[in-house]
């Protein structure tokens, strides 16, 4: 047997190889290049456990490097044996991949190689130019690093010189992540690496900066940023590299604020000017950097401009929905008085993703609004309509502006007006009616979708959409099939039967247990109410069906739609109410809904009254305020609530309910 695995390892004719004394080693080094995959790790372990006892290997485990079989297995015995399989480097190193990509085989290998002879520049440029999964450049996760930190850094500085543009870009950024602390150490990878090995990081970075590709620039500019404490000397790099439109994809890839977040005003003072630059592409990248950066002083400093590109920069900023510092709502209020069109628009804009659509400044601004929807930009108009059709019927102001553009040539646009028109104007809507029908008919489906949707708004005066709502029943997206049913309903309750055998349909069909189509059905069967009793052993079907999401809200619209026959329903709620199914659709919350409905859970909801738990107290007193005289049993427990409560808000709130069961 032995003879046998000695000439099937056997070295080629005239290679010389140094026999092992146990017969064992070389019966393992077979098995890793075997067909048998348990054998081949079981062999694995034996070699690594034998480690520099297995040296004798040394030249068959380097002959094992081209076997796709051993290779990985051969990488790390050879690790195990370490300095004694110092022959293996230049095979190792002939192993390292020289192009990206996941990087774990260049780990394996950079691994090996340290066991044996210490770190090598070779197997650093190879982690330095692989990833990690995620994306993060291999060398910032490699072993080698963390154990040989200062070793490592002077490799990856030495490779800033590198004639491969893509490895001094990745080399850059490994080094200016050696400061971050992810997991909030106090000893960072550049502290472990000291203070000798680090000296030169500044330097390379500097060189990097005026190097030729602008990659390796702008990877230079984000390092020193963060590893540098007075980092301005990059930001006119930086905008060099922006203003070129052959580095556009560039900026996506290296986000220029986390370049310019050390220095936020320095940044603003460079970019300010750019609101005024020639070419949109830049605008728009001034106003994107600017709005991730915490600039609010300064933009409200250059919303008071005499230049209006740059008030108009400085409110696109203040009114991006990925600004966060402070509250810049009273500068936009006050920029709504502006007298550039596109400013007072921009500052609408702002104001409306900061307030309450009930503010009063907001509702002032329809004037600004409907101006929108008479200018000759089509993203204004429909950013006008849209707004318009969120802050609903007190803009009813802007229904003949609205009216005209529904004749608007592009389709888009004409549409959007149509629902704007409906959300502000639903009595007086009719107007919206061809271009509503017309998107209903549309290949996009969540066109379709908001189209039935403002149909259903409509109610009696859409019967002309019937036709083409009930074709939607057989749709492909199941979303729009809801949506056609709902609105039919709406528009003729005569044709309820058949639109809730639709939603029933869908409510049966497994493939939609955990999509929004459950969520969706539900809501349109609840609206329906009573007459929605046809669907009553579907829900009853997905209440019992483990792999079903909302079924609390499939038990909240059994009851809604007919509580006498909703035994299942209530028992249900009852599980939540005592913690033996979680809460997963917030149905404690909704629970005041109900009303009297509630009633057959007093008995539960009173109980809930001595909850630990302030909110399941809160939602428990709500709850039975809401059933009113039918939660009279409950009132001895509110009324010590009312005086002992923890929360005073919970205190309020049981006074409020008692006042509520008391009634007359």
């Amino acid at each position: 047997m032995t003879t046998t695995i000695l000439l099937l390892v056997a070295p080629l004719a005239g290679a010389p190889l140094e026999v092992s004394d146990d017969p064992a080693i070389f019966s393992w080094v077979a098995d890793l290049g075997g067909a048998d995959i348990g054998k081949q790790f079981a062999a694995r372990d034996a070699l690594v456990k034998a480690g520099p006892k297995a040296k004798s290997a040394v030249p068959l485990l380097i002959k094992q490097l081209g076997d796709k079989n051993a290779q990985r297995h051969a990488i790390e015995v050879l690790g195990a044996i370490g300095p004694s399989a110092k022959d293996a480097v230049p095979a190792l190193i002939a192993q390292l991949p020289n192009e990206d990509g996941i990087g774990y085989a260049a780990e394996d290998i950079a691994v090996a190689i340290t066991a044996i002879d210490g770190p090598k520049p070779e197997a650093t440029r190879a982690l330095v130019l692989t990833s990690a999964k995620g994306g993060e450049i291999m060398v910032l996760h490699s072993d080698t690093l963390h154990q040989h930190p200062a070793e490592v850094v002077q490799h990856v500085i030495a490779l800033c010189g590198d004639k491969d543009a893509r490895v001094r870009a990745r080399a850059a950024t490994a080094l200016g992540e050696l400061k971050r602390n992810p997991d909030r150490k106090e000893v960072t990878l550049f502290d472990k690496a000291g203070t000798k090995a680090t000296k030169g990081i500044p330097a390379a970075l500097d060189k990097l900066l005026t190097d030729e590709s602008a990659e390796v620039r702008l990877s230079a500019c984000l390092a020193i940023s963060r590893t540098e404490e007075r980092p301005e000397k990059v930001i006119p790099v930086a905008v060099a590299v922006a203003l070129d439109d052959k580095n556009e994809r560039l900026l996506d890839h290296i986000r220029a604020p986390e370049i310019f977040r050390p220095v936020p005003k320095q940044a603003a003072a460079a970019l300010v000017p750019l609101f005024g630059h020639k070419s949109d592409r830049v605008r728009r990248w001034a106003v994107d950097t600017l709005a991730h950066l915490p600039v609010r002083e300064q933009m409200e400093g250059a919303l008071q401009a005499r230049v209006a590109h740059t008030r108009l920069g400085a409110a696109l900023v203040l009114g991006s929905h990925r600004f966060d510092d402070g509250n810049p709502t009273p500068a936009l209020k006050a920029a709504l008085a502006d007298p550039e069109f596109a400013v007072r628009f921009a500052a609408t804009k702002g104001v409306y993703r900061y307030v309450y659509k009930s503010d009063p400044d907001l509702i002032r601004a329809v004037p600004i609004l409907i101006e929108g929807l008479q200018q000759k930009e089509e993203q204004v108009q429909i950013d006008a309509c849209q707004i318009l059709a969120s802050l609903g019927p007190p803009t009813k102001d802007a229904a003949p502006a609205l009216k005209k553009l529904i004749e608007y040539r592009m389709q888009r646009v004409s549409f959007e007006a149509a629902l704007a028109l409906v959300a502000v104007d639903p009595k007086d809507a009719k107007d919206a009616l061809p271009a509503l029908v017309e998107s209903l008919k549309s290949s996009q489906n969540s066109s379709a979708r908001w189209a039935a949707k403002a149909l259903g708004d409509l109610g009696a005066d859409a019967k002309l959409a019937l036709p083409e709502l009930v074709r939607k029943f057989d749709a492909n997206d199941a979303h729009l099939r809801v949506a056609a049913a709902d609105a039919v309903i709406r528009i003729d309750p005569t044709q309820a039967p058949k639109a809730i055998e639709v939603i029933t349909e869908l409510l049966k069909d497994r493939k939609n247990l955990r999509s929004g189509v459950h969520e969706y059905s539900l809501k349109a069967l609840v609206r329906i109410g009573a007459p929605a009793k046809a669907a009553m052993p579907a829900l009853a079907q997905v209440l019992t069906d483990n792999d079903a999401l909302f079924r609390g809200d499939v038990a909240l619209a059994m009851i809604t739609i007919d509580a006498k026959n909703a035994t299942a329903a209530y028992d249900w709620v009852r599980k939540i109410l005592d913690d033996s199914v979680p809460d997963r659709d917030d149905v404690r919350e909704q629970l005041p809904a109900l009303g009297k409905l509630a009633e057959p859970l007093v008995p539960d909801l009173i109980a809930q009254l001595k909850s630990e738990n302030d909110h399941n107290r809160q939602y428990a007193i709500e709850t039975l305020g809401a059933v009113g005289p039918g939660a009279k049993d409950a009132l001895p427990e509110l009324k010590k609530l009312v005086k002992a409560d923890p929360e005073i808000s919970n205190r309020k709130c049981a006074a409020e309910a008692v006042k509520k069961i008391e009634k007359k």
